[in-house]
Order: C-alpha cells, then sequence, then structure tokens
C-alpha cells in the first residue's frame, strides 16, 4: 500500500510538473491547461481558462485551427484561428445586442478583423481566349451598380452583349459607345449577382459579386 501510495505520488508530481510546463502563449489564456503539448507549448488539442476560455486547437501556445474561445463578459466565437487571432470562417454570438449588430454575426475574419458575410468581394469564375484582362474595383459598398469599360485592342469596339444570369437580377442596363471604349452599366443590382457576360466579340467572362456595393469592372478584350 506503501508503495502503491508513493508511486502515486510521484506520477501526479510529474503530470502536474509537465502540466505547468506546457505554456500558452496567449496572456488572456494563461491560468491552467489540459491537453497536448509540443516542446513545452500548448500544441495540438486542448483546453486553456484563464481571463478568458478557450477550447479547441493550438499550434505553438496559440489558437491556431479550429476552435471555441469564449471572453469573460460571456461573448463566443466559434471558428477557425490563426496564430491567437480570428482568421478565417466563423461565427460569434454576442452576451448582449450591439449598436448596428444582432447577437449573431457570421461570416469572415481576418487578423481579428470581421471583413464580411463573403470570403471574397468577387470572383471571376471562368473566361474564354480572347479575354485578356479584367480588373474589379469596389468603390462603394452602399452602392448596388456595376460599371462595365470595355477597351478592345486593335480594330473594332468591344462591349457587353447578352447577360447570362445564374443567380441575383439587375433593374436596367444602359450603354455608352466610344472609340474603342464602351461603359455597360447595370443598375439596382441584387447581391450575390453571378452571371455569363458575352461580349460583342464573341468571348465571355463568367463573374460572381458576393459583397453589395457598385463596382467598377475594366475589361481588356484582345
Amino acid at each position: 500500500m506503501k508503495q502503491f501510495l508513493t508511486f502515486f505520488l510521484l506520477a501526479t508530481t510529474i503530470f502536474t510538473a509537465g502540466a505547468q510546463d506546457c505554456v500558452v502563449e496567449q496572456e488572456s489564456l494563461k491560468g491552467v491547461y489540459a491537453g497536448d503539448c509540443v516542446k513545452g507549448k500548448a500544441d495540438g488539442k486542448g483546453k486553456a481558462t484563464g481571463v478568458d476560455m478557450y477550447e479547441g486547437e493550438f499550434k505553438k501556445g496559440l489558437p491556431d485551427g479550429t476552435g471555441t474561445y469564449t471572453w469573460k463578459n460571456k461573448d463566443e466565437y466559434t471558428g477557425s484561428f490563426k496564430k491567437g487571432l480570428k482568421d478565417g470562417k466563423g461565427k460569434i454570438h454576442y452576451a448582449e445586442a450591439r449598436a448596428g449588430v444582432t447577437t449573431e454575426q457570421a461570416g469572415y475574419w481576418k487578423k481579428d478583423k470581421y471583413i464580411g458575410e463573403y470570403e471574397k468581394q468577387y470572383e471571376i469564375k471562368a473566361t474564354t481566349t480572347k479575354v485578356g484582362r479584367i480588373n474589379c474595383r469596389l468603390s462603394n459598398k452602399d452602392g448596388k451598380n456595376l460599371s462595365f469599360n470595355v477597351a478592345k485592342l486593335g480594330e473594332g469596339v468591344g462591349a457587353v452583349g447578352e447577360v447570362v444570369i445564374i443567380s441575383g437580377r439587375f433593374y436596367n442596363r444602359n450603354t455608352q459607345n466610344m472609340t474603342n471604349l464602351s461603359i455597360t452599366r447595370f443598375t439596382d443590382v441584387t447581391f450575390p449577382f453571378r452571371a455569363i457576360f458575352n461580349f460583342t466579340n464573341g468571348e465571355n467572362a463568367e463573374i460572381v459579386f458576393y459583397q453589395q456595393g457598385d463596382y467598377d469592372i475594366e475589361v481588356q478584350l484582345l
């Protein structure tokens, strides 16, 4: 019995020392840690409780991967982390509603900052061979318009022709043609808006606009 008690106390001491040696780098989480440890730092799956609490994946002592972070005021975020910061897809639940935000907010974060419901503002899905370049710029997040500036190298004018809508809609369109340049404006667009834009030179591009706004799109046709 005495030998068993000695062994139990020794094992407990070793376990406690190991737990104490496993460092959590984030100040708000320093306190009690239980979980995987690599080279003296929280690494793998674990749970850290300090001023705040986090349970999930760690790397080099910081939340990294997927997990749930709970602040002392009971706000809670579940999603992706990178180097201790919210980064990637996730959802945050606020204990109390805030100005302009409901009790829940889902979407994407980058270096702890909320970037929106979608990871990208837009995405060019496909283009045919003689579409040389497409540049998109979000100029006003409160707007709902698309403005295509289409330039054609060489002779002739390239312009937006038929539009095959995959999702969303627009209220109206108008086109202004100039020498080697045309401007086509789509107004009152419903987002997300995805369409195949056919050009008058027989080429096309499929583009999806995730985030609402006014976009300036420059298209160069070869």
